[in-house]
């Protein structure tokens, strides 16, 4: 596929960040083995570049025509016949950026030329490169391509295990997506309330949409890279992470500054870092030429993994998957922090890309929907947490619940939901209310859930739970109805407070079930509500607060027909919500709106609280939950 870069470029910044650019600092110690000085396109040390380096991000198949090797390995190669175009002149409200199409269905933006200034060259990839580093005043770049010997195996290794190094310390990433860019020059004036303008709405959209989205090697390069310049065909525009503490500059709310810049940095404390969970939130969902590749880029989001991956496309593709997988998940427990993939239609709200790994269903492949937001795991002090060499989960505890659930009548699993459903009364009533409850949230108004009816309080739930974790409410349980009649001691004090009337309680599932088990496994995500920023722009936001919302792993007895109950299997399907807590991101600072409703004591730690949930769910014996 071929390119348009056009020199003279729209911003879509609503403040003028060059001097973000210019003053970007990147680490002071490290450097690349190699960079590309940019004045004569010469490859140097790194050690060259005194001020520091950026690096491109970007989508191999862009760079060229890809074509299959003759020599029966099933390799591609690049061939670039120097069409990419490069436009001087260009002018936005007179040129026009046309999309054609070129054999294979490649789409290429091509500029037709009305103003009597604009000339365009054709020219090879790198030459679109070096135009964009001089008009961005840009003087060494890392280029994978260049800057990684391809012919060196051992040097490539060496090289992809230091990926996450290499963009953490750069000063910025530079991503090329020709996919963004301006249809209506109007549109760059038109302020949209969330992300700017309606053009910045538009060019988010369209990176989503974009052949670098959906890689996994540009996935690990966002996540390691603080601050990224994004560059389309006729527009480009600055972000930075929402949690960067050295950048007091403002920046709109989206999934990259909100979620993925900067990766490394975004835990509750400071350096602590993402967890598994957001990674998989959107590995799951990408794709690489190399299968291994898939696996190499999520393990420079976790570098440590290296000590356990043999970085080697030798070995067998699902010994590296499992490698991976059981390394991660023996450490961080949030990666069971995943719920349904499924809109409330009943369709998957992304196309997965896991099916073929054969990946136990702890993992969350291929079903799930990973929580986007950092996720910090508890177990029981009683309980005991391993992965064998066949990845089988065990789970041994006396801490269990054995709950009854039933599926929201409206549910993305309800037998209800149909094409034919979707447009009933009873189903408009229902969504009329969800979308009153979610209006009332900017209000401060929240539902006296003790006097509500069912219908108020399984609608303000199914509600929460999309807010709160991205995924939608497929069942509920009411301890109330359950089989055995018990009533909770009414004077007890209840970590969970302000619910006299029902304990009901929304649950995310990947899979329909009756009946299902919850582990003592606290899981506590730490999701940011953003501020008006500033009163000129308002679409400029800041993080007010933080809701810590609390959930519990969700397992389902398997088909046992053929087995004792000492070879009972069980599969992860999903999340039980507990409540949630709400946390000021500065003390002084108070904000009155979605400031929500404490569910949890807050002067609870995560192991009280898990005490206080299973303290009447002591069983007589251990039970071990294999999960397959």
């Amino acid at each position: 596929m071929y390119i348009t870069y056009c020199q003279n470029q729209k911003s879509l910044d609503l403040v003028d960040t060059t001097h973000l650019r210019l003053n970007a600092k990147g680490g002071k110690d490290y450097r690349p083995t190699w960079l590309i000085r940019v004045s004569d396109w010469k490859t140097v040390s790194g050690k060259e570049a005194k001020n520091g380096y950026c690096t491109i991000s970007y989508c191999w198949e862009q760079s060229g025509e890809v074509v299959k090797k003759n020599d029966g390995s099933g390799e591609y190669d690049l061939v670039d016949n120097a069409e990419h175009c490069i436009v001087y002149g260009y002018d936005i409200n007179k040129d026009r950026i046309l999309s054609s199409t070129k054999e294979g269905a490649m789409y290429v933006n091509v500029c037709q030329a009305i103003n009597e200034d604009t000339a365009v060259f054709g020219v090879e990839f790198e030459g679109v490169l070096q135009q964009i580093c001089t008009d961005f005043d840009i003087d060494y770049i890392w280029y994978d391509k260049v800057c990684i010997n391809q012919s060196d195996k051992a040097a490539k290794i060496r090289e992809i295990k230091q990926m996450h190094n290499i963009y953490k310390n750069a000063r910025y990433a530079v991503a090329l997506v020709p996919e963004i860019m301006i249809y209506d020059p109007d549109n760059v004036a038109r302020e949209d309330f969330r992300r700017g303008t309606v053009a910045m709405c538009q060019a988010l959209d369209d990176i989503t949409q974009s052949r670098w989205w959906k890689r996994s090697w540009t996935l690990e390069e966002v996540m390691s890279s603080q601050r990224i310049l994004f560059v389309g065909t006729n527009t480009h525009f600055w972000k930075h992470s929402l949690h960067d503490k050295t950048c007091d500059a403002p920046t709109t709310v989206d999934s990259l500054s909100d979620n993925l810049l900067n990766f490394a940095c975004q835990g509750e404390k400071e350096g602590t870092g993402g967890s598994v969970n957001q990674a998989l939130y959107e590995a799951h969902f990408r794709t690489s030429t190399k299968f291994h590749d898939i696996i190499f880029a999520l393990a420079n989001t976790f570098p440590k993994m290296f000590d356990h991956l043999d970085v080697s496309y030798k070995t067998d593709i699902n010994v590296t998957f499992n490698t991976f997988y059981k390394s991660i998940a023996s450490t961080d427990y949030s990666i069971l922090c995943f719920g349904s993939n499924l809109n409330p239609e009943g369709d998957p709200r992304r196309p997965n890309t896991m099916h073929d790994f054969k990946l136990p269903s702890w993992t969350g492949a291929p079903h799930g929907l990973h929580i986007p937001y950092p996720v910090t795991g508890t177990i029981a002090p009683t309980t005991k947490y391993v992965i064998d060499d066949q990845m089988k989960l065990h789970v041994s505890t006396k801490h269990y619940w054995k709950i009854p659930v039933t599926k929201y009548k409206y549910g993305c699993l309800s037998s209800s939901l149909s094409k034919k459903t979707v447009g009933t009364p009873e189903y408009i009533q229902f969504r009329d209310r969800a979308t009153n409850i979610q209006t009332t949230r900017a209000n401060d108004q929240w539902t006296s859930m003790p006097e509500a009816n069912m219908d108020t309080i399984q609608t303000e739930w199914y509600v929460n739970l999309n807010i709160w974790t991205n995924c939608n409410a497929t069942h509920y349980h009411d301890p109330q109805q359950q089989e055995d009649g018990k009533k909770k001691d009414k004077n007890k004090k209840d970590v969970l407070s302000g619910i006299k009337k029902t304990q009901l309680r929304p649950l995310s599932l990947t899979e329909d079930c009756d009946e299902c088990f919850v582990l003592p496994i606290l899981l506590k995500t730490h999701k940011g509500v953003h501020d008006d920023y500033d009163e000129v722009y308002p679409a400029l936001r800041r993080v007010a607060l933080y809701h810590n919302i609390y959930l519990l792993p969700v397992v389902k007895k398997c088909n046992t027909n053929n087995k004792t109950a000492a070879q009972e299997r069980y599969k992860s399907i999903g999340i039980y919500v507990v409540g949630s807590t709400t946390q000021y991101a500065d003390p002084t600072f108070r904000w009155n709106h979605c400031v929500g409703r404490d569910d949890i004591h807050t002067e609870k730690d995560p192991k009280e609280i898990l005490n206080t949930l299973f303290e009447k769910s002591s069983h007589d014996s251990i039970k071990e939950f294999i999960i397959e």
